[in-house]
């Protein structure tokens, strides 16, 4: 699943359980809306998945 930041606006998947963003350590962590699912998609087109499906 893609996650995003809302404090520095980071999109990744997330790979630590705790909640932290991984650019700049904060606690402000969300799942990503379709919007910046499709960015993320389009930033890393290899790691292209269905994340908004996931989210349906």
């Amino acid at each position: 699943m893609i996650y995003a930041c809302e404090a520095c606006k980071f999109l990744f998947e997330k790979y630590d359980e705790e909640g932290r963003c991984p650019d700049c350590g904060k606690m402000s962590v969300r799942l990503a809306n379709e919007d910046e699912i499709k960015e993320y998609n389009n930033r890393y087109p290899d790691k292209k998945n269905n994340n908004y499906d996931n989210m349906k």
